[in-house]
């Protein structure tokens, strides 16, 4: 049995940048639907979080 989970714009953002550390913010918005200013949060967000592990 599969169980489907609804991820935040913001962790798909970040999975698929971890998936293709090479897509551009522009190809995020496309595949993605989602606005330039969630991905630069998601992006800020989770530099700031990497930041506050150490």
């Amino acid at each position: 049995m599969n169980i489907a989970i609804k991820l935040s714009p913001a962790e798909r953002i970040r999975r698929a940048k971890e998936a293709e550390p090479s897509t551009t913010d522009e190809q995020l918005r496309e595949r993605l639907g989602v606005t330039s200013g969630q991905i630069k949060a998601a992006i800020a967000y989770k530099t700031a979080h990497t930041l506050l592990r150490r």
